[in-house]
């Protein structure tokens, strides 16, 4: 293995080391710490205790041991689904309330759906989507008898309603859509929620908005008995926190496979990113190798770009966050000093008392806090605001209602944070990132500023600020961020593409020059850098021109007794690469030309030379070879390759051309195809060409024997099946040495005079019919047939040999052949 090889590998190794040990540092300090709060729904069995939650974008269900130990997961993915309301066993299995968001054409509302699973989470059944009262809210979710109860609050807490699903409503699932891949079919009831019946309504004797009296916090209807809890009530009965719960759930732990599915979506953020390193890395090693330094540069500029515009991104957004939080949550400050002057000195309170929550005192401050609530943008900003217990952390007062328990226990161990920065730092105000099933929010807490205070006003906020607009949120920064890098790359790209023009001109002069142009187009105010480049780039173009023209010269007089494309036949790149002793064996159709052999006149000379100026017209087309291997020129061959179409009609140009100089003696050409042996032998000094095939010598007699009977063109049958011969008249058939199949022949009439022609094509039949008679050793009336059309037309010569040989075999009773036809024979 080469060391380049060897460094490459080492770099991969540690580049995915390194990115294994950054996805495990981040999922280190995202590491998921479920909380038990009053919106977390468990349930406690003696198959292990039921625990949901919202996190990462959807509700999750764990079955958890009673010392923490996560035994089995389910996600609402799973179904389609969003969130995950509450949960009940019954008959050893788990039913579920979950809910995502739908719209109608009078807008969005919350859909529900109730699953059914079995103890290890699998879904054995699903409900349609389900939909309530628009401003209710589910509350509690029970089941009993197999029925399912669901309890809802209207959203002022002025009324409750308690709905029911009946079992038959819901529907079994296909074992394919009972697994996790169900998000992907089309679940029971994806269409529009339907309205459930109402099964007992309760309506409470006032309203809060007007008297401040007690309304509902809390209600759970269990098929026999409506349990309601309202602002006066403790956390006491199906409301109260079971602390086996709490425990197992403060101490949950989940196996590796668990983390794995949890943080599911940075895996494959991490694979992403390791497929986007190795591409870039290989094209960097590329763009190495290539050694671009138009590249180079750009890299390193790049690089540098994204480095200093990524950390000035990260520095503003840091710093812009930190800003905007701290803005939003003086805010937030500022609310509650102002509202904590409304309400007075809550020292001068006494919670405790046990009537407290039925005087006047809570009834004004239950109002100030409502009220505060209400005024403004504040709804949109303030999710709860309430009195807060120090020592204990006691909501004492709420808007939401829910008094008389630990605010850990309602909002997440994030509400003790802020207990102790009031306390323990002896802050006058502070506030701190909580999560509350699912959603995250910013809790603020304020004193009266004594060192002696016992309670605390705090406020729950939506984790950003609703009127930040467009730039408050985290993704508008990322676009503002590709922005620029598009922006300053175009800028960069274009100051580099100018600042290199001149060498790319200088470039492109280069390759013109080495491509053979002789003129180098040199700019009339050259770069000072490159303007002695330009001039020496210029006159070895004047002396390349020189050279050029010599050696053409040259090149051009001894390529006159080169066979043309004999590199395209020997398979060779060029002529150059033609060495002594090669050859190749090569399909083709070989056309020889019969000439006058009679001397060389100047008759004979123009005939050949016209024969051979037009036959260079297809060896220029790279479409065959010239070979002549007759000293006397009496035979020309011409081998044009397998893969040549419509050699026949280029050979009837050829006669006809031939036929219009009445200079040109006559030719006679016969066209085979046939397997050949074309190669070259000698020395390095002087090389001999050779084309040889199996019937190569048999065929040259047969084509001087048709230029003695006058017959312009004949090719075999396979010719004929292979080209577009047009007319053509059968003339009989020979047989080759070695062979053990008739070889047939055909004269092209296209070939012939116009006249000659005619009267050919109108006696093909009365021919053919008489070379049958001769074939079938009938003489007598195949002479009489040959001597009716040698009277029609007396020069043609085969009709003249056929009647000839009628009339040998006649008279001397003699057969060339005794075990078959009679051939055509030279």
């Amino acid at each position: 293995m080469r060391m380049r090889t060897r460094i490459i590998a080492c770099i991969c190794i540690i580049s995915m080391l390194i990115s294994l040990l950054l996805l495990v540092d981040a999922t280190a300090s995202l590491r998921h710490a479920p909380e038990y709060t009053e919106f977390t729904k468990a349930v406690n069995t003696t198959m292990g205790i039921y625990y949901s939650e919202n996190w990462n974008g959807h509700g999750r269900i764990y079955n958890v041991s009673p010392e923490g130990e996560v035994l089995r997961m389910m996600s609402t993915e799973q179904v389609s689904e969003k969130r995950m309301d509450n949960l009940d066993v019954w008959g050893g299995h788990v039913y579920l309330l979950m809910s995502s968001e739908a719209s109608d054409v009078n807008g969005y509302f919350t859909s529900y759906r109730i699953a059914e699973t079995d103890a290890a989470l699998n879904v054995l059944r699903i409900s349609d989507k389900l939909r309530i009262a628009d401003n209710e809210t589910a509350s509690g979710f029970e089941v009993n008898e197999g029925k399912c109860y669901i309890s809802a609050l209207k959203t002022d807490g002025t009324m409750v309603e308690v709905y029911c699903v009946e079992s038959d409503m819901l529907k079994a699932l296909k074992w394919s859509e009972s697994v996790i891949n169900t998000g992907n079919q089309m679940l029971p009831g994806d269409q529009q929620g339907t309205q459930l019946p109402v099964v007992e309504r309760l309506q409470p004797t006032s309203a809060r908005e007007t008297t401040g009296s007690r309304y509902y916090v809390e209600a759970l209807y269990d098929g026999n008995e409506l349990a309601i809890r309202t602002d006066h009530d403790a956390p006491e009965g199906p409301f109260s926190i079971d602390y086996r719960i709490k425990y197992a759930i403060d101490n949950i732990s989940f196996t590796l496979l668990q983390r794995i599915v949890l943080y599911k979506n940075y895996v494959s953020f991490w694979l992403a990113a390791i497929i986007i390193w190795y591409i870039v890395f290989f094209l960097f090693l590329h763009t190495i190798k290539n050694k671009n330094r138009f590249v180079y540069v750009m890299i390193v500029m790049e690089t540098v770009f994204v480095i200093v515009l990524a950390s000035s991104f990260m520095f503003v957004k840091t710093h812009y966050n930190e800003a905007a939080m701290k803005e939003y949550a003086r805010f937030g400050v500022y609310s509650l000093q102002n509202e904590l002057g409304v309400i007075g000195d809550l020292d001068n309170v006494n919670f405790d008392a046990s009537d407290f929550y039925t005087t006047d005192t809570y009834r004004v401050l239950q109002n100030n806090l409502s009220g505060f609530m209400r005024r403004g943008s504040n709804p949109r900003v303030f999710r709860d605001l309430f009195v807060m217990r120090l020592s204990d952390e006691a909501v004492l007062c709420s808007v939401s209602g829910r008094n008389r328990e630990s605010a850990s226990l309602i909002y997440g161990s994030g509400m003790h944070n802020i207990a102790n920065d009031l306390v323990s730092k002896g802050r006058a105000y502070t506030y701190r990132m909580v999560n509350v099933n699912g959603t995250s929010y910013l809790a603020c807490g304020i004193t009266d500023g004594s060192s002696t205070t016992e309670y605390a006003l705090t406020a729950l906020m939506q984790a950003v600020d609703p009127d930040s607009g467009i730039w408050g949120d985290t993704w508008s920064l990322g676009l503002l961020f590709v922005i620029c890098f598009i922006v300053g790359s175009l800028l960069i790209f274009a100051a580099m593409w100018l600042q290199s023009e001149d060498l790319r001109r200088f470039e492109h002069e280069i390759n013109a020059v080495a491509l053979g142009q002789r003129d180098v187009e040199v700019p009339n105010v050259p770069a000072k850098d490159v303007r002695s480049m330009w001039v020496s780039l210029s006159e070895i173009a004047k002396r390349i021109n020189v050279i050029n023209f010599d050696k053409y010269r040259i090149f051009e007089a001894y390529y006159r007794f080169a066979p043309r494309n004999i590199e395209a036949i020997m398979g060779k790149d060029s002529i150059y690469d033609v060495k002594n002793g090669d050859f190749v064996r090569s399909m083709g159709s070989l056309l020889l030309i019969a000439t006058e052999n009679s001397g060389m006149n100047a008759q004979r000379g123009k005939s050949i030379s016209r024969i051979v100026t037009y036959i260079d017209r297809y060896s220029e087309a790279g479409e065959g070879i010239l070979v002549s291997q007759d000293s006397s020129l009496s035979i020309m061959q011409f081998l044009f390759l397998e893969n040549s179409k419509n050699i026949i009609p280029q050979v009837v140009q050829l006669l006809h051309a031939l036929r219009s100089d009445k200079e040109a003696g006559f030719v006679s050409l016969l066209v085979y195809f046939d397997e050949f042996v074309y190669g070259v032998e000698g020395i390095n000094e002087h090389s001999l060409i050779y084309l040889t095939g199996e019937h190569a010598r048999e065929m040259e007699d047969y084509v001087n024997f048709f230029k003695k009977l006058r017959v312009p063109l004949v090719i075999t049958e396979n010719i004929k099946e292979r080209d577009q011969a047009g007319e053509t008249r059968y003339i009989g058939y020979i047989t080759l040495s070695g062979g053990d199949k008739n070889v047939g022949l055909y004269e092209v009439l296209d070939a012939c005079p116009a006249r000659e022609r005619q009267i050919k094509l109108i006696n093909k039949e009365r021919f053919e019919s008489a070379l049958r008679l001769f074939y079938g050793r009938e003489f007598y009336l195949a002479r009489n047939r040959f001597s009716d059309l040698l009277k029609e037309l007396p020069e043609d010569e085969i009709t003249k040999w056929y009647l000839f040989e009628c009339e040998n075999h006649l008279n001397s009773g003699a057969f060339a052949k005794e075990s078959g036809p009679i051939r055509l024979d030279a």
